[in-house]
């Protein structure tokens, strides 16, 4: 009888919006690096090589810090070191004499090429720098100096990403420091930052993925290897009215409220309630853009040292379908940034023992 009851008050008691739910960057980490310990051919590292190639820039940079508080550097003023498309059909002397005069099968060998001669040639530099070979890149001898992209092209069926992924295999091996950037190359690696971030803001902002996702691979002079995911999100509607007037534009309930919440009136105790559902209209509100900064070891290069998730401190109304005021904009943003949070973690000795306290925590349960 008793729960009963208990169940019968739970389906009364006003419902609230939890806006105060924080990025669980300790789970985040586990999650990265349980993926990043799975073998190449568990990831979807060649295919999104394939995919994702012509948004994938590498840089050498000589005063990047892994540090929590570090300022990330003006991609504009470095100098990109691999090939992108729109760079091939330039004319550019360091292509290889003749080559850029013949058709290759698929558009993007030369692109692919580039990212893996490059990323050889920075991980020796840094070996240079050391006076040590303590990266080894390739296995049996191999060198990728004497692979041309011709013979890449012939070795390699680009069509076919499991060609790609026994060529990696074959001629750099599973713990080349070159698979070992790439693993941190593709969808699955950032799925749990995904997933969280959804989870954080959901309840507020509904978005879509914009399309903007770009991978920057920066390499220190001093050891340290960073892959940094820039990604923007489109945000279609938020549960909040940003201004006082009645002719504002009524936002939308997230789609991870419940059907009763977007009928009833919502308490929170920092934000106005929802205006009236108008669950036919989705507009162009603005975007946001985050980053995910993931560290190798400098020692190794095949350990995680540290990961960060950082959200750019402002949002991007240029493309907006509503013309907001001055005012209206500061008032999302200050909402915004008042709910978005990231976090920064190294995996280090007190990462390893919160591991082992969620466990234990997990286990009780």
């Amino acid at each position: 009888m008793g729960t009963k009851q208990t169940k019968e008050a739970k389906k009364t008691s006003p419902l609230t919006i939890d806006t105060s739910s924080q990025v669980d960057g300790v789970h985040v980490g586990e999650s990265v690096r349980n993926i990043f310990q799975q073998k190449l051919c568990d990831l979807p590292v060649a295919k999104d090589l394939l995919r994702l190639c012509n948004k994938i820039s590498i840089f050498e940079v000589n005063t990047f810090s892994t540090d929590q508080m570090f300022s990330y550097p003006n991609i504009d003023e470095l100098q990109l070191l691999n090939y992108r498309i729109k760079d091939l059909n330039k004319e550019d002397d360091d292509i290889e004499n003749g080559e850029d005069d013949i058709k290759f099968e698929n558009k993007f060998t030369r692109v692919i090429h580039s990212i893996l001669t490059v990323l050889v040639q920075e991980i020796e530099s840094i070996n240079e720098n050391r006076n040590e070979q303590c990266h080894t890149c390739c296995t049996n001898g191999n060198h990728i100096a004497s692979l041309s992209c011709h013979m890449f092209e012939k070795e390699v069926n680009l069509n076919n990403f499991q060609s790609l992924e026994q060529f990696m295999l074959n001629y750099f091996g599973e713990e080349s420091p070159v698979v070992t950037v790439l693993k941190l190359c593709n969808q699955s690696i950032i799925a749990p930052a995904v997933i969280a971030l959804k989870k954080q803001l959901g309840q507020l902002f509904r978005y879509k993925d914009s399309g903007y996702w770009f991978i920057d691979i920066l390499i220190n002079k001093n050891g340290g290897v960073t892959v940094c995911h820039r990604r923007k999100e489109r945000v279609t509607s938020h549960a909040f009215d940003h201004t006082s007037h009645s002719q504002s534009y009524p936002s939308l309930p997230s789609a991870s409220q419940p059907v009763s919440l977007k009928k009833s009136s919502v308490s929170t105790t920092a934000l106005p309630k929802p205006k009236n559902d108008i669950s036919s209209l989705t507009r162009k509100l603005y975007t946001f853009e985050w980053r995910l900064y993931i560290n190798l070891s400098p020692s190794t290069l095949t350990q995680l040292d540290s990961i960060r998730l950082e959200l750019v401190d402002h949002l991007d109304f240029s493309d907006s379908e509503i013309l907001y005021s001055e005012e209206e904009r500061e008032n999302i943003e200050r909402i915004f940034f008042e709910h978005a949070n990231g976090f920064f973690l190294k995996f280090d000795r007190d990462f390893e023992q919160k591991v082992l306290d969620r466990k234990r925590k997990q286990a009780k349960k």
